[in-house]
């Protein structure tokens, strides 16, 4: 899959992942999909910085951070008030789903998950997915909306990447 199918938009994708390694095959895969702009950050921490800092389009978010977790940081940018951008949609990545995690998840407003270890053409073609769906700052801070989509995102069948 190429990212390239957006037409001419250039999306700017933050990567957060505490591993160097895993950090690199993800940049790796965003430039075969055609993205070109890459920001990296070791922790959340960092990732705060870089996206109140930088234009921010996307951001993918390892679930085992140190410090402010995945989930905490999510709430930082959907909720606080000087945020550049609460709609700023975000792929969380793990290794280790749970339905808690995918519960606390949705309710902080992951916009989609994808099971590691990664396939390039599953993680595109979320990133695509969720770059053009738009997600509004009030549908991400619903939990009506993560109670009714709460089964989709479950992975009881084994599917490595689910979307709500």
């Amino acid at each position: 899959m190429d990212l390239k199918l957006l037409d001419t938009f250039q999306p700017t994708v933050l990567i957060v992942e505490p591993s160097r390694h895993f950090a690199s095959l993800l940049r790796h895969i965003l430039s075969v999909g055609g993205v070109r702009d890459v920001e990296y950050a070791a922790d959340a921490y960092g990732a705060l910085e870089v996206i109140k800092g930088a234009h921010v389009d996307m951001a993918i978010v390892d679930s085992e951070l140190a410090g402010i977790t995945a989930l905490e940081l999510t709430n930082v940018i959907r909720r606080a008030s000087d945020s550049p951008n609460q709609a700023l949609p975000i792929i969380l990545l793990s290794d280790r789903p749970t339905r808690r995690l995918i519960d606390n998840a949705l309710l902080a407003g992951i916009d989609c998950y994808v099971r590691k270890p990664v396939s390039a053409d599953t993680l595109l073609q979320r990133i695509k997915w969720c770059l053009e769906k738009g997600v509004a700052p009030e549908d991400a801070l619903s939990a009506e909306h993560a109670t009714v989509l709460g089964d989709e995102f479950m992975l009881d069948d084994g599917v490595d990447t689910l979307a709500i």
